[in-house]
């Protein structure tokens, strides 16, 4: 087994899964009763969101894979991080507006009913001090355009309010404040994914988008743009990289695995 340095987190990132199970080999939790897994070795497991959607499984397939990444979540509550994606949206909330490729009529109202129910499971945006985990990135201007310059956001529901953003936290934080709250500008998506906005948003941000214009100071860690392997691009005197992972349905090795130092 490996053993990592007391004062050093291991981290795995799992890509976009698709209803592919390819994750479990990389974990070795095929039949996890009866082998020794691979999850002890990892401080964090963080999947990096789209969960359905795909050409190649069945409604059955895409729904069991969910759930068995799902219930891997309430086994290891702390360990595991379920990350939100974009093609999530349109299940969570309705298809009206989120719409996104390989969306199923049929499986509409048994992921509705699945992920409202397990929704406190999941997050928009994951960080360790200055490494940053969401779907689709974050890109400079849109986070210094719809959060750092905005005081408010609205909630919409049965009953619309006024929010004040809390920025006391981290990015992450006042992202997963933002995502709760339902601010609009987190489901921005732009010309590039077919969308109208300026710029995508954590959800909805393209490859060319996040790797022009990252925030500065933080290493992020992306999936939502398919590659054909892991890529890292490192920026800005080595302060500022963008790692993009979703290649999991690729080959089963396609995982990102970083250590990160406690003590710096």
């Amino acid at each position: 087994m490996i053993k990592t340095p007391k004062n050093k987190l291991r981290v795995i990132s799992v890509g976009d899964v698709h209803g592919f199970d390819t994750w479990k080999q990389a974990l070795n939790y095929w039949r996890p009763e009866e082998e020794e897994t691979l999850i002890d070795q990892f401080d964090y497991i963080i999947f990096i969101g789209d969960y359905v959607d795909d050409f190649d499984h069945t409604d059955e397939q895409i729904y069991k894979n969910l759930l068995e990444i799902i219930e891997l979540k309430e086994k290891y509550p702390h360990k595991v991080i379920l990350l939100w994606g974009n093609h999530e949206m349109h299940y969570l909330f309705g298809p009206t507006q989120h719409k996104c490729s390989g969306y199923r009529t049929s499986m509409y109202l048994r992921l509705n009913t699945l992920l409202n129910e397990k929704r406190d499971l999941f997050q928009l945006a994951f960080q360790i001090k200055n490494y940053l985990w969401t779907h689709a990135g974050v890109h400079r201007g849109w986070y210094a355009d719809n959060i750092e310059r905005q005081t408010y956001v609205i909630r919409k529901g049965q009953e619309c309010e006024w929010l004040e953003i809390d920025k006391s936290g981290t990015i992450a934080d006042t992202l997963n404040f933002c995502f709760e709250a339902q601010h609009q500008p987190i489901y921005d998506c732009s010309f590039y994914r077919s969308g109208r906005a300026k710029v995508g948003g954590p959800l909805w941000a393209d490859f060319i988008e996040t790797y022009r214009k990252p925030i500065l100071n933080y290493h992020q860690i992306i999936g939502h743009t398919r590659r054909s392997q892991i890529d890292t691009y490192t920026n800005y005197k080595g302060d500022t990289s963008t790692t993009y992972v979703d290649c999991m349905s690729i080959e089963y090795n396609n995982y990102h695995i970083l250590e990160i130092d406690e003590t710096n």
